[in-house]
């Protein structure tokens, strides 16, 4: 492993199992978040609803089999780790004339 990339997002409130989900496909981490509350009281009742999808493209080595998630005291931590990645190989191509 080389170190990890970590994506920190303050979500106070919620329930991690039910209102947060975090998902990876093609290299693109997607976080989202519902948010559900209903007050009932004698007479009267408040529902108050919000929902918000964040996207992060992982950098080149993430290694998305090992993605870990934590939700403590309000804050989702998401980590990914990181592999070595070998720098692209660069040649120049030769360009031809036709005549």
């Amino acid at each position: 492993m080389y170190g990890s990339y970590l994506v920190r997002a303050e979500l106070p409130g919620l329930d991690p199992d039910r209102d947060i989900q975090v998902r990876v496909e093609a290299g693109i981490m997607t976080i989202q978040v519902e948010r559900r509350e209903d007050e009932q009281e004698a007479h009267r009742s408040e529902f108050r609803y919000g929902s918000s999808i964040r996207t992060v493209t992982l950098p080149a080595g993430a290694d998305t089999e090992k993605i870990a998630a934590s939700y403590d005291n309000g804050i989702l931590e998401v980590r990914v780790p990181m592999r070595e990645t070998t720098k692209p190989e660069v040649r120049r191509i030769a360009v031809t004339h036709a005549h």
